[in-house]
């Protein structure tokens, strides 16, 4: 039998309507040298038995205690036969039913094969609109992921080589990213959606937004070697972020127009040239 090209990967725990969500986004995809691989923690609230009853879709399934997020991904990572990998997390979905075949025929058209695919993602909002995130080149990496870690695909021979390092709690997919370009800097941006995911899905405590910083810069200074006052200004950046957000959250979640013009704004001064961030 043919091997898969991509592996899609989803980790959940307790969130059984985000499974049911993924899984009809996966399961309504045209591209069909896919495989779904899910990882769940053991999920008490009717998860793991939904997934049972779904089994026949999932090419592998894995329910047992882990280490928290990032551990759940490595299990996907070690089982994965595909070409690529993707993560598409309980909730995620897929921007259309064509999304994954629109991005491999793309790729498929380039020479040599690139080794990070970054692609842009929907947010959907809870007024009902949605809005296209980029995705950067790889340059971005020097303040934060070129894109969504939903609409990224890896590389799975360099993914296995690189998988998360459990020491970061909130950003090892930062980590890794990095890491990975590092290693092969081989990547491309493709600005064409590839995930759709709700907008808040990734709302941190004040504790986790502090982590992230701290994380961050720890990423920015050992593996992407970027300077001292280019560190700054990205820990500033994210800062403001969390700022602007924190106050739409006060006001019940909404994002109206204006503070996502700020976040946008944001986004822009974080893309400066980064000829002179590296040390």
């Amino acid at each position: 039998m043919r091997p898969p090209v991509v592996s899609v990967i989803t980790v959940l725990y307790n969130n059984l309507e985000g499974a049911k969500l993924t899984f009809e986004s996966v399961r309504k995809q045209t591209f069909s040298d896919l495989e779904w691989i899910v990882v769940d923690g053991n999920s008490t609230d009717g998860t793991a038995e939904f997934l049972y009853s779904i089994e026949e879709y999932i090419s592998t399934l894995i329910i047992e205690p882990d280490k928290g997020i990032y551990d759940a991904m490595n299990k996907g990572i070690e089982n994965s036969g595909g070409d690529y990998i993707l993560f598409l997390n309980g909730g995620d979905g897929f921007a259309c039913d064509s999304s994954l075949a629109n991005i491999m025929n793309y790729i498929d058209s380039l020479n040599p094969t690139p080794k990070l695919v970054f692609c842009d993602t929907i947010f959907a909002f809870s007024d009902g609109t949605e809005e296209v995130r980029p995705a950067y080149s790889e340059d971005y990496i020097w303040h934060s992921l070129p894109g969504k870690h939903q609409s990224t695909l890896y590389d799975a021979a360099l993914h296995k080589a690189c998988k998360h390092n459990l020491d970061y709690k909130v950003s090892s997919d930062y980590f890794t990213t990095a890491s990975m370009l590092r290693r092969e800097p081989l990547a491309v941006c493709v600005n064409i959606p590839l995930s759709k995911m709700e907008f808040g899905g990734e709302s941190f405590s004040n504790h986790m937004r502090m982590a992230q910083i701290r994380e961050a810069w720890v990423v920015q200074r050992d593996i992407v070697g970027v300077n001292l006052m280019a560190r700054l200004l990205s820990m500033l950046t994210r800062v403001a972020g969390f700022a602007v957000l924190s106050l739409a959250e006060k006001d019940g979640g909404a994002l109206g127009k204006k503070v996502r013009s700020q976040l946008r704004t944001l986004r822009r001064l974080s893309r400066r040239d980064t000829s002179s961030s590296k040390t």
